[in-house]
């Protein structure tokens, strides 16, 4: 684990991995960020543009099952015609819209329920059809690329970040101080997971036992993140 931790500014951490496949993506996106046009977050008709041809390409996968050589993919290369419109930019550019312009867009609080549900649900679907293709039900299903998925989190998006609370509130302030130490605890809680997992799925692999887990992984990575923005300099080291 400690060679994995050295190591993670040029490889892929084996021991600690699995979500943490996110932090090269955000690495990417914050070297790629100030070469971006300043035309980008400012004249909507850029947004609607880029936006229409990251939704195109993250459709592309549906029109691949039907036809593999479709938008110049061809055997010794399996790049297409909206590949380079593909990328995680697309939720940047996605959440700067939502989080800045959409005030006049009212979704009520059922419709968005609903939205969101089906989308979840057309993902189930759509692995179960296609169970018999892994990579396709992976991309169709739960591809973080797919169409479904990008629907589920805007809609999530949209509906937290309209929520109203009232100030004063406990819940509030909790949420306020979560925010925080939020990467904190996204950065460190693989550590805490294996740390528990290791041990006690030798004992049980039960639904309790997962539930148990989690809410350990949790409690450990926020103690850890909250340890940490103790310490000086934790600008630097937990981003807050």
């Amino acid at each position: 684990m400690l060679i994995d931790i050295v190591m993670t500014p040029v490889a892929y951490p084996r021991e600690i991995g699995g979500i943490l496949w996110y932090l090269f993506i955000l690495l990417g996106i914050y070297l790629i960020l100030p070469f971006f046009t300043s035309k980008l977050w400012t004249d909507s008709l850029y947004q609607k543009i880029y936006l229409s041809l990251w939704i195109c390409a993250s459709i592309v996968g549906y029109f691949k099952c039907i036809n593999p050589f479709l938008f110049g993919v061809v055997p010794f290369c399996n790049f297409d015609l909206f590949l380079y419109f593909s990328g995680y930019v697309g939720y940047l550019l996605l959440g700067f819209i939502i989080g800045n312009k959409s005030e006049g867009l009212k979704l009520t609080k059922p419709l968005s329920a609903i939205i969101l549900m089906g989308a979840y649900v057309i993902c189930i679907v759509c692995i179960w059809l296609c169970s018999y293709d892994e990579p396709t039900a992976l991309y169709i299903g739960g591809g973080f690329l797919g169409i479904f998925t990008i629907i589920m989190s805007a809609i999530m998006f949209y509906f937290l970040r309209h929520i109203r609370w009232r100030t004063s509130g406990l819940i509030y302030k909790l949420c306020c101080h979560l925010s925080k130490l939020s990467f904190a605890i996204y950065l460190c809680h693989m550590v805490i997971y294996k740390l528990f997992s290791c041990r006690l799925y030798g004992i049980s692999t039960s639904p309790i036992m997962q539930i148990v887990i989690m809410l350990l992984t949790f409690c450990g990575a926020y103690c850890l993140a909250w340890l940490l923005y103790k310490l000086p300099y934790h600008k630097y080291t937990i981003g807050t």
